[in-house]
């Protein structure tokens, strides 16, 4: 077994660790096996995969959903600040 652990500093891990989440029980791979946690300005990601083309795919695919997610943050925010 291959395991990952990241931990990623962000603005907004509550939201960030809301819009991911769902993502945790609608995971259709059996190959790999993901746990987020959020603590402070923090998100603990691990990731254990069987082998490690299933590891990458499967970081890929997290980083890129928290990066979405918090670049669509940012971008709410900036909106919201400019029209108060």
């Amino acid at each position: 077994m291959h395991t990952l652990k990241l931990t990623i500093k962000t603005n907004n891990p509550k939201t960030t660790y809301k819009a991911i989440k769902p993502e945790l029980k609608d995971a259709p791979n059996n190959r790999t096996k993901t746990q987020i946690t959020k603590q402070n300005n923090k998100l603990q990601l691990q990731i254990q995969a069987k082998d490690t083309t299933s590891l990458r795919a499967a970081t890929n695919s997290w980083l890129r959903w928290i990066m979405i997610t918090t670049e669509t943050n940012q971008i709410t925010q900036q909106n919201h600040q400019q029209k108060t």
